[in-house]
């Protein structure tokens, strides 16, 4: 009598030869890191609960009967494997040891679902459902009959004999171990989806990096430029770059992406590097390393380049042609596998996705954590990251690099107070101090800020505030008496228009009034800067758009002010000791010295940093995956405040239609802009949904329309038309 894995239609239908193959490519994965056995007992017993009868008459069904006959066993039986999976593993993994067979059980347990503590893997079977009664009696009727046969060699007797549902135990991490423990727990989880899943492809393999990049072509030439060689040319020759953990603190502009692929060649020039990751917290960054590396490799290299994050997936090379993705096709090919499980050779993603990949318990997300083997992982604006989070984040890359064989670096022009005892890339002082006088800006504190007051002389200006609203006031206030070029940026601003805007600040004298969107990652100079108050490693990525190049022929002055007593989007205690410290702040190097005593009293003061810290700390050594992850997203992960709206042009209006109709995903994240409260809200209050597509809306997706355009989306201050009625 055959067993089935799968559909008998469809490929690895036998469900023996899946069981094998998934155990021994697991292994494979994870070959050298002291889990072998494990992942092995993992894929061997991972898919045995398909012997509950439901799955068993279903899969022996033709394509003609199966809709039919999934009715009839809906109501018989329930359609659920993992939970008898896992059953069968904690009878049959009895040689492990405890540690090792719970990892077994709550991987598979997970396999379809996600990790959660072993003392809540068998919850299923306490719902007293007479269809769970029926699938585990049926379960235990075909695992006598597939034992007989079976060429595996468990304990099927064992099996058999004690078909009681355990009541499992809490199981914990030893305190001094328990990053190592969460890890382990994690990389089995992970072996066994990449290996279940990938085991459909015989050709998938491991890559190997082989790209090599001519970095002469990304430097610069301007007044800086021997400044900025001089420094490149001393972080490379005073370095081994053989720490695991490594901190490259580098002043703003740099030319921290040259730096990035000089290190990258050096470490990949000794063999045994198979991919690099580039994590940036900005979707301005990562696009702006995009262009970077299109001008550095050629047409096939850039097809070993997978760009990851919400609004583009694929090749570097596909980046600006169209795709048909939405298909049930392509969600089981291998090229959709290999970009779900990081098969490429460089992945430029964001910061958001790292920590996803660590921090959660859902099976797609964890596939992608094994390729950080054998890698190089760059995070870049390291402060970005919440400070709380940061010595559970550098523990756990510590252990990474080292059972990984891995090397992390972290990169900032500021290095909190977390990253200080890791080791520093080295250079002369003199050379940083050379650079900083180079790059000299003064600064002055304002406590309020009189619109009338803007220098209207000063060439190109900026005028950064912390909020959409407040944006769009300062806008509309000097748009009242000012005349020539003033320009809006915000995220409710599409990235068509954004980037020609940005193209036309470095040809003219105007004036910019923008959020945050310019703070980090935009190539762009500005003669003279307004900047809210914001925290002070803001107020440095800031500092790093006055005078770019040195090119400015007045003084490059950035001027601080405060607007009311709000500190959002910051942190209370952030904007309390930056407000202490920026009064008495007159120019760039004061700012920089100020840096480090503003992160030790941080690290010091804090005391809700340190409190979330020590809940991190007890839920990881608890092995509480669904509450770690629970904790991260709400904590540290931003909450999306509004949706994307994509406004076209008029011209381009019907093929965006008809390409989201039809499943086909182009390069509409040019049209992409946020609207400053969600879809609902805004429609309760004015009765949008009348000027949406509705076929769109269906299918959640938010194209005003082609007559009402310009209704929803203003040419100048594009969704923010709708921050008025928006605390934001």
């Amino acid at each position: 009598m055959p067993f089935y894995a799968h559909p008998k239609n469809e490929a690895q239908t036998d469900l023996e030869k899946h069981l094998l193959k998934t155990a021994n490519l697991a292994r494979m994965l994870v070959e050298g890191l002291g889990l072998e056995n494990t992942t092995y007992y993992a894929g061997l017993m991972h898919d045995l609960g398909k012997l509950n009868p439901y799955y068993q008459r279903l899969f022996s069904a033709s394509d003609q009967e199966r809709r039919c006959v999934e009715q009839f066993l809906q109501q018989e039986y329930v359609r659920a494997h993992s939970v008898f999976s896992a059953l069968a593993a904690y009878r049959l993994s009895r040689k492990l040891s405890p540690a090792d067979r719970a990892k077994v059980v709550c991987a598979v347990a997970a396999h379809h679902s996600k990790l959660l503590p072993l003392h809540k893997v068998f919850a299923p079977f306490s719902a007293g459902d007479k269809r769970l009664e029926n699938s585990k009696e049926g379960f235990f009727n075909n695992i006598t009959l597939f034992s007989q046969n079976s060429s595996l060699n468990l304990d099927w007797a064992d099996l058999l004999k004690n078909q009681k549902i355990p009541q499992l135990n809490f199981f914990t991490a030893d305190e001094q171990n328990h990053i190592q423990e969460y890890l382990e727990f994690n990389i089995v989880f992970s072996a066994l989806i990449l290996a279940d899943r990938g085991s459909f492809f015989d050709q998938w393999k491991k890559s190997k990096y082989t790209l090599s990049c001519n970095t002469n072509a990304l430097a610069r030439q301007s007044t800086l430029a021997h400044l900025r060689t001089e420094f490149q040319k001393c972080v490379l020759a005073e370095n081994s770059f053989n720490d695991r953990i490594m901190v490259l603190k580098a002043p703003t502009g740099i030319g921290k992406t040259k730096m990035f692929l000089d290190i990258i060649n050096t470490i990949a020039c000794r063999g045994n590097l198979d991919r690099v990751f580039y994590f940036s917290p900005l979707l301005a960054l990562t696009e702006d390393f995009e262009g970077k590396l299109k001008q550095v490799l050629d047409e096939r290299s850039l097809r070993r380049v997978l760009v990851y994050n919400h609004a583009f997936t694929g090749s570097l090379a596909e980046r600006e042609s169209e795709l048909s993705e939405s298909t049930e096709e392509f969600f089981k090919s291998q090229e959709y596998f290999e970009r779900e499980s990081f098969s490429y050779e460089f992945v430029v993603t964001t910061t958001q996705r790292l920590l996803i990949t660590l921090y959660s318990n859902r099976p797609q997300d964890k596939m992608k954590m094994l390729a950080f083997r054998n890698a190089l992982l760059i995070i870049d604006e390291v402060q970005t990251i919440p400070k709380f989070l940061l010595p559970n984040l550098v523990n756990l890359l510590s252990v990474i690099a080292e059972k990984f064989n891995s090397r992390i670096l972290f990169v900032s022009a500021t290095i909190p107070d977390a990253l200080c005892m890791l080791p520093t890339l080295k250079y002369p002082q003199k050379t940083e101090d050379t650079y900083l006088n180079a790059t000299l800006k003064y600064i002055q504190y304002l406590p309020q800020l009189d619109v009338a007051d803007i220098d209207g002389e000063a060439g190109r200006v900026l005028i950064m505030v912390n909020t959409r609203r407040k944006a769009h006031d300062i806008y509309h206030q000097i748009s009242k008496f000012r005349e020539g070029v003033i320009y809006y940026l915000s995220s409710g601003i599409t990235k068509r228009q954004r980037r020609k805007i940005i193209h036309e600040i470095n040809k003219e004298p105007l004036l910019v009034v923008s959020t945050q969107v310019l703070e980090a990652g935009v190539d762009i100079s500005f003669d003279r800067i307004y900047r809210e108050v914001a925290p002070l490693d803001n107020i440095v990525q800031t500092m790093g758009r006055l005078n770019r190049e040195g090119y400015s022929k007045i003084t490059p002055l950035l001027t601080i002010f405060q607007l009311d007593e709000d500190v959002a989007p910051y942190d209370d205690l952030e904007m309390k000791l930056s407000k202490k410290i920026l009064p008495h702040v007159s120019d760039s190097k004061e700012l920089y010295r100020a840096l480090q005593s503003y992160y030790s009293e941080l690290a010091k003061a804090h005391a809700t940093n340190k409190k979330l810290s020590e809940e991190l700390r007890i839920k990881m050594c608890k092995l509480w995956f669904d509450e770690v992850w629970d904790f991260v997203k709400k904590k540290v992960l931003p909450a999306d405040i509004g949706d994307t709206v994509f406004v076209p042009c008029a011209e381009k209006w019907e093929d965006v239609k008809n390409a989201f109709l039809n499943g086909k995903i182009n390069r509409f994240a040019e049209f992409a802009a946020e609207l400053p409260k969600t879809f609902v809200e805004l429609d309760k209050q004015h009765n949008l949904r009348r000027m949406f597509d509705a076929d769109l809306l269906e299918k959640n997706v938010l194209l005003p329309k082609k007559e009402h355009l310009s209704d929803i989306y203003d040419s100048k201050i594009g969704l923010d038309k709708w921050v008025t009625s928006a605390a934001i």
